[in-house]
């Protein structure tokens, strides 16, 4: 299952990464190890494949968790930062970092130190970069919007492609039914579960601006 488990994550970044609708996803931990190459570290030294899939699973979530925003549409520079940093020290949490390596929790600590305070979202540009210093996760642009809607799209695109593929073959094959049914079952909790983290992040972001104006003006 491991040696499966590694030839699905070569085959991805052969054949998808970056392509297609993948082209414009960019991985916040690409400056020390990506998720792809995370996987393939973990899939040789994980010591079984349940472990294997739950740490991915759970690096895959901390990709977008970890993410920071600065968005220079509104007056100034906004800082936005992803909620892995409000439960940093949690024990699942803990437990992911615990994989990491030095690089990328070190990267982890400094983004932390700099959004600890709530005046973190009016940092300008040039001192933020400057304390989150190098190695670091990735600096994105815009206020995360589009970003967590490109995932929702995939998110439904892709269920849609199998629910329908299902659907076909289903047509010919009856057993087959039961697993579209399944399938479609599951597609609509994931697109949900993208719907909501799109949501969710846009609240994150009125809360965020709402602190920083109370310590301006407070």
């Amino acid at each position: 299952m491991l040696w499966l488990l590694r030839v699905g994550v070569l085959g991805y970044r052969r054949w998808a990464s970056g392509r297609g609708p993948l082209r414009r996803v960019r991985c916040t931990f690409e400056q020390t190890e990506s998720c792809s190459a995370f996987g393939l570290r973990i899939s040789r030294d994980a010591p079984n494949a349940t472990i294997a899939v739950r740490l991915i699973r759970r690096r895959l979530r901390a990709c977008g968790d970890a993410c920071v925003h600065l968005d220079s549409a509104r007056s100034g520079a906004t800082l936005y930062w992803g909620p892995l940093y409000d439960r940093l020290h949690a024990p699942a949490t803990a437990s992911l970092l615990a994989w990491e390596l030095p690089d990328t929790q070190a990267a982890v600590a400094r983004v932390e130190s700099v959004v600890r305070e709530p005046s973190a979202v009016r940092l300008a540009p040039r001192a933020l970069v400057e304390q989150l210093g190098a190695p670091r996760v990735l600096l994105r642009g815009g206020s995360g919007d589009q970003s967590r809607a490109r995932r929702l799209y995939i998110t439904a695109g892709s269920w849609a492609l199998v629910v329908f593929t299902l659907i076909w073959f289903a047509s010919f094959i009856g057993w087959l039914w039961p697993l579209a049914a399944l399938a479609c079952a599951l597609g609509a909790r994931a697109t949900w579960r993208a719907w909501y983290r799109l949501d969710a992040w846009r609240e994150r972001r009125a809360e965020l601006i709402a602190s920083a104006d109370f310590e301006h003006f407070g």
